[in-house]
């Protein structure tokens, strides 16, 4: 691969720098080094390893070449300074075609934990506001239109109703409330019931909605229940003959 490519595939991936790297050894080394370090920190693929030569890592680092050769050969020192002493210290090794950041694989398993850490974080905050947002747009929707108080309808009756649809896991949308108030005023304009006398039996009945035909078909029920028997009806033909002074 030419350095070109290689300085194009650099340029659409990043590299983390821990800010613990300010405590570290490097920091107190020279500027030079400083330099070569992060260069190779930047070039470096998944596995930790630095594809280049001596003379492309100091034009990539833009150092001289004994520079870099200097520095290299602080890397690969043991440095019993350093509070990592796993290999005694040292920052790389040589492989072929390059070299090996020791080191790389640990810190590259704290980037990943940390990056994991925030995303969920980011995630659930993310969801908290969602469903707040969601919640509130059902308020909107919910809360209003069953406070509202149609006109000619007993506030007592219309709460006790609304409560009563609740109950029986009703929506009181606006849409919802709009058909109840058609059917109110159908049976209004009927002329049997008002829309107070229709809301009582519904409450009376545990109904969520109301319709005409649902108040004709409870008072023919309520008639036939109640039809008099032939006895009751002899009862009544004989007071009335009595009460008019005819004798049976």
């Amino acid at each position: 691969m030419s350095i070109k490519s290689k300085m194009e595939i650099y340029l659409m991936s990043y590299t983390k720098l821990f800010t613990e790297i300010i405590h570290s050894t490097i920091w107190t080394s020279s500027l030079t080094d400083k330099v070569v370090w992060i260069t190779m920190l930047a070039m470096a693929d998944s596995r930790g390893e630095v594809r280049a030569s001596v003379p492309g890592l100091a034009r990539i680092a833009g150092v001289s070449r004994e520079e870099c050769l200097i520095a290299l050969d602080s890397f690969l020192r043991p440095d019993i300074d350093s509070r990592s002493q796993e290999y005694e210290g040292r920052r790389i090794k040589e492989v072929d075609g390059g070299w090996l950041l020791i080191n790389h694989g640990k810190y590259r398993a704290l980037r990943s934990a940390e990056e994991r850490k925030r995303y969920q974080a980011d995630w659930m905050a993310n969801k908290r506001r969602k469903d707040k947002d969601a919640e509130n747009e059902t308020k909107k929707i919910i809360k209003p239109t069953e406070n509202i108080l149609p006109k000619d309808i007993s506030e007592k009756l219309w709460q006790e109703w609304m409560a009563v649809r609740k109950s029986k896991k009703a929506v009181n949308s606006q849409t919802a409330i709009d058909a109840l108030i058609k059917s109110l005023e159908n049976i209004q304009a009927h002329g049997r019931w008002t829309k107070d006398d229709a809301i009582k039996i519904a409450i009376e009945n545990s109904w969520k909605s109301i319709k005409l035909e649902w108040l004709e078909n409870l008072n023919e029920t309520h008639r036939s229940t109640h039809k008099k028997t032939s006895a009751e009806l002899f009862d009544d033909d004989y007071a009335s003959i009595v009460e008019h002074g005819h004798t049976v």
